[in-house]
């Protein structure tokens, strides 16, 4: 018998006292955490000056350049934090770090036209069914 409760937000199961776990219980609840965990892509990224064209998409981002993320697709949340950057300070700020989420990778905008690499760490979060 599966317990009598299940968790919100992934349907793992909350035992009671007088539930009668199964072995395929916890197997369902690996298998729920396994899909979950893999649902989160990360990794680091650069882009090079060469990457970036121009864009008429935001008004004061003339420019833009799309980061490959395998895996990733429209319905994604990225998040990306710019590590260590060979651009002046306030050129950096300038590049918007949440851009749109495509098939395959996520477009970032900037006001101006970036003079040196910028680089840094991307999260995907994809929703789980």
């Amino acid at each position: 018998m599966s317990s009598t409760y299940k968790t919100d937000n992934f349907g793992l199961n909350k035992w009671e006292l007088d539930d009668c776990p199964q072995m395929e219980d916890f197997n369902y609840d690996n298998a729920q955490i396994d899909k979950a965990l893999t649902a989160l892509l990360a990794g680091t990224f650069e882009i090079p000056v060469s990457s970036w064209g121009h864009s008429s998409t935001y008004a004061g981002y003339g420019f833009q350049a799309v980061l490959a993320i395998p895996g990733a697709t429209s319905g994604d949340l990225v998040r990306a934090d710019f590590g260590p950057v060979t651009l002046p300070i306030a050129e950096a700020a300038e590049v918007m770090s949440a851009g749109d989420t495509i098939t395959g990778g996520v477009i970032f905008y900037a006001a101006h036209e970036p003079t040196g690499a910028l680089s840094g760490m991307y999260t995907v979060c994809k929703a789980v069914t």
